[in-house]
């Protein structure tokens, strides 16, 4: 489904392919302070228990990406799914494409039969967690010194879905 934008610009989402690591990988490097390689962000994405996706211009270019792990119960289907990460290119941000890649990921720990989903968010960034939050996440604890670059603890929220 194509998703046109107020802004002038369409995107699609759709699943995680190689061709899309390159790019993910310079807006990994552009978001984040410990930035995945770009050989973790494949190996992640193929990796059976994970599920990801990128946000992909009309044109071809990935302008964001965002990848879970489900984690599976005995009869297969996931009871729990954890978001490692969401990244939207500079650009492209507050357009609706990191709510756009968040929502297919709630979708698809939905379709795998997870009834809540998890994720970290620096303590310090408000902005991410008032995203999450507007979309119905709860803050639920602490992981104390979390992050490594620089040393940070991060806010622990869950989605009941």
């Amino acid at each position: 489904m194509t998703i046109t934008i107020d802004d002038g610009f369409s995107f699609e989402i759709v699943p995680f392919a190689p061709e899309h690591a390159a790019e993910a990988h310079e807006i990994e490097k552009a978001v984040f302070s410990d930035p995945w390689s770009r050989r973790a962000l494949t190996e992640s994405a193929a990796n059976p228990d994970a599920a990801y996706c990128a946000a992909v211009l009309t044109g071809g270019e990935c302008i964001g990406y965002a990848g879970m792990y489900l984690a599976r119960g005995a009869e297969g289907s996931a009871g729990q799914a954890s978001i490692n990460n969401i990244a939207v290119a500079e650009p492209y941000r507050r357009a609706g494409v990191g709510g756009a890649l968040l929502a297919a990921l709630i979708s698809r720990a939905r379709r795998e039969g997870a009834d809540e989903v998890f994720l970290e968010a620096r303590i310090s960034n408000a902005n991410a967690i008032a995203f999450y939050e507007k979309r119905g996440f709860t803050r639920i604890g602490v992981r104390r010194n979390f992050y490594a670059r620089p040393r940070e603890d991060a806010a622990v929220m869950a989605l009941r879905i």
